[in-house]
Formats: structure tokens, C-alpha cells, sequence
């Protein structure tokens, strides 16, 4: 669907999803990605089965293990975009251009 298609509340998710992944990947700031999310978020990152449940535990996660383990030139490229009605979804690709190697499990090295 063309961005012109989206109703304004599929815009404003689109929108929030946008400051959402600025805020882990650009700005890499906590509290503009918490910001982004509801009272009590549910993050689950599946390859890596990562995350948490719960304001507390989702911050932790962010704070120690997935903000900070992006080396400095990580960005976003979007590969696909489908916007629900309740929610957008997507299908981004991480891409850094260092040959830093890097995790966000705590001593295991990426596959490269």
C-alpha cells in the first residue's frame, strides 16, 4: 500500500515505528525508545530468543544487551512494510559496514 493510501492512524504507527527504530539505532537513547512503546511492553527477539516482558525487564534489555552491543555505523534498511490496523509490521534488515565483530548474547561471536 502507498504511503498516501495509509489512513492517519496507520501513519501515526508508521510514524512511531520510525522514531522507535531512531531511537535504538541513531540516537541509541533508552528513554526515547521506551517512549515509543506501551505501559508494559513485550519484546521478544525470535533468532536470539532475547528480550523481555514488562517495562522493567524491556528497559533492561535495551540498556544492557541491545542498545549498546550495535557497532557505531549500524543502520536500518527496510526490506518490506505492511501496515495492519492495529499495528505496522515489517521486515527490517541491521546493516553495519564495519567488520567489527559483535553479539547481543554476552560471549557468543556472530556467524559471519
Amino acid at each position: 500500500m502507498p504511503e498516501g493510501d495509509l489512513s492517519p492512524t496507520q501513519r501515526g504507527m508508521v510514524e512511531t515505528w520510525e522514531r522507535h527504530t531512531a531511537a535504538e539505532f541513531a540516537t541509541k537513547s533508552i528513554d526515547a525508545t521506551m517512549a515509543t512503546m506501551t505501559a508494559e511492553p513485550v519484546v521478544n527477539h525470535v533468532p536470539v530468543m532475547t528480550g523481555g516482558v514488562g517495562s522493567r525487564e524491556v528497559r533492561r534489555f535495551y540498556d544492557k544487551y541491545f542498545v549498546p552491543a550495535h557497532p557505531a555505523d549500524t543502520e536500518i534498511v527496510p526490506l518490506s512494510r505492511t501496515v495492519g490496523t492495529k499495528m505496522p509490521g515489517g521486515c527490517p534488515s541491521w546493516a553495519s559496514r564495519s567488520h567489527e565483530r559483535w553479539s547481543i548474547l554476552t560471549g557468543n561471536p556472530p556467524m559471519v
